[in-house]
């Protein structure tokens, strides 16, 4: 057996490590290899997942699963590319459609705005027409308004001429000659106005035959024929006498009151030469439904005008009392065109028929009607002054300044303080730079204003409303059955809260009048 060295051995052992190091650098190089290309398989992967998740979110999915499980429950052949293409065939009809309806719409606005040409025309025909019309129509008004001053000119000269020459006719001697017979006959004259004013001419009044007072013939003896009429002079009556009307002791005893006729007619000078005067009758009737007391401004006059039977009323058998001519104390006047102003006033009697027990009951039929007649059936709310609304509402307003001008109201917590504190406190307003208008306190219009209470509800109350709230009836709470009294005092306070709100709707300005 051969003997080894320990140089061989340490050779030999250098040289198995030698080569155990080398196939150890080989492993080593082939594991970095491999490593290398782990690392860049695993990097590939990575960023394949990741580009896969970013198409499909893309697509619309949440994750690359959802992808493929929407594809694999797809139904046919459709695929990515195909649906791509028809969306972008889609957007461009999409396009051409809304430029057609641009085209459209403009056309449609040219249409509009370019008036019917036709329309136009007759339109322009027809007010030719009429504006050569109503230039005719003026020029025929003017016509007619100058031929009508020209025709009233007329008229007038007329009727200055016609009255000029009346009055001149009755200021001629033989027109009160004739005035005086007819009044020594008995017939009725009209009555003359008042000798301080002017008379005014006018047209003749037919002749009354039913009321006409009859002639006296056998009362009244004829005139002598030797007697002579003096003459009246023309100029106006100084005195004259004037008839008061006292109201009789009786209402049945209403008759009419026959004319009394003028007791001076001559002045001073003609009452100291003595006239022939045929005798007086003086008929003795029935006591007349009125007394008559003449007042007049003469010194010498004496209540000896005789009395004339009234009208309607049946005479007395009694024979009539003759005034004596030698009678140095009574006045036998001419009648004669004197003014006379008399006053005829009777009492109509038809107002206070179908009244009482007489009553038809029309009259309570009315006023009870008139009672009756509720609110909504006389007035009715204004549509344009309610909001387009035909009825009371309530709304909730939040804005400020549309809340100051609501109703400021109250509830059953702040009724008391407001009765407590009383009205606003003056605040502070600009110095007046003139007086204020004392209209409302010369002539009271108080409609207007707002109680103390009522204003200070307006300026702070926290409790506003469009419309009032409607109040119970009086005595509605109340338990039990009212008597008499109780009805009577319950009614009178509906009827005070009826006629208060029946002003209240008359002055708003949102309820009018139906129709």
């Amino acid at each position: 057996m051969e003997n080894i060295t320990s140089k061989q051995l340490r050779e030999r052992d250098k040289h198995i490590e030698e080569t155990h190091r080398k196939a150890l650098a080989e492993k080593d190089l082939r594991y970095n290899k491999l490593k290398a290309y782990v690392d860049q398989l695993k990097k590939d992967e990575f960023t394949k997942l990741a580009r896969a998740e970013r198409f499909a979110q893309t697509l619309g999915f949440q994750d690359l699963d959802e992808g493929f499980m929407m594809v694999d429950l797809a139904v046919g052949d459709a695929t990515y590319r195909g649906a791509l293409e028809t969306v972008d065939k889609l957007k461009d009809k999409l396009a051409d459609l809304k430029h057609e309806n641009m085209d459209l719409v403009s056309r449609l606005q040219d249409a509009l705005e370019r008036p019917d040409n036709s329309e136009h025309e007759r339109l322009q025909e027809e007010l030719t027409a009429l504006k050569a019309r109503y230039g005719e129509l003026a020029a025929q008004h003017e016509r007619a308004a100058l031929e009508y001053k020209k025709g009233f000119e007329k008229w007038a000269a007329f009727k200055r001429w016609f009255f000029d020459k009346e009055q001149k006719r009755h200021a001629t001697q033989a027109y009160k000659r004739e005035a005086i017979i007819e009044l020594m006959r008995g017939e009725d004259i009209p009555d003359v106005g008042d000798s301080s004013s002017t008379a005014v001419p006018s047209p003749a009044k037919p002749v009354d035959k039913e009321n006409a007072t009859p002639r006296s013939v056998s009362g009244t003896p004829s005139r002598p024929r030797n007697a002579k009429i003096r003459p009246i002079p023309l100029s106006p009556m100084k005195n004259t006498p004037k008839v008061k009307l006292e109201e009789p002791e009786s209402e049945s005893e209403i008759e009419e009151i026959a004319t009394v006729l003028p007791v001076k007619l001559f002045d001073e000078e003609s009452h100291n030469s003595p006239i022939p005067s045929r005798p007086k009758a003086i008929l003795g009737g029935s006591a007349p439904s009125r007394k008559i007391r003449r007042v007049s401004d003469a010194e010498g006059f004496t209540s000896g005008q005789p009395s004339l039977p009234a009208r309607g009323s049946q005479t007395s058998p009694r024979k009539p009392r003759i005034q004596d001519e030698d009678d140095p104390f009574s006045t036998t006047p001419t009648p004669g065109p004197s003014t006379l102003k008399t006053s005829r006033s009777t009492i109509d009697y038809s107002k206070f028929k179908g009244r009482g027990r007489y009553s038809t009951g029309k009259e309570k039929d009315a006023a009870q009607d008139a009672h009756n007649t509720t609110i909504n059936s006389a007035f009715v709310i204004d549509r344009e002054a309610n909001n387009g609304l035909e009825f009371e509402y309530s709304s909730v307003e939040r804005n400020k300044e549309k809340r100051k001008r609501l109703h400021g109201a109250d509830c059953e917590c702040c009724a008391d303080y407001y009765e407590a504190v009383g009205p606003l406190p003056p605040r502070q307003k600009a110095p007046l730079w003139k007086s204020p208008d004392p209209t409302v306190k010369r002539h009271g219009d108080t409609a207007g204003m707002l109680t103390p209470r009522r204003e200070r509800k307006k300026g702070i109350s926290r409790h506003r409303e469009e419309w009032k709230r409607g109040r119970t009836p009086p005595a509605y709470w109340d338990i039990g059955f009212p008597d008499t009294q109780e009805v009577a005092r319950i009614n009178a306070q509906a009827r005070e809260l009826r006629e208060a709100k029946w002003d209240e709707v008359k002055k708003d300005e949102r309820y009018m009048k139906r129709r």
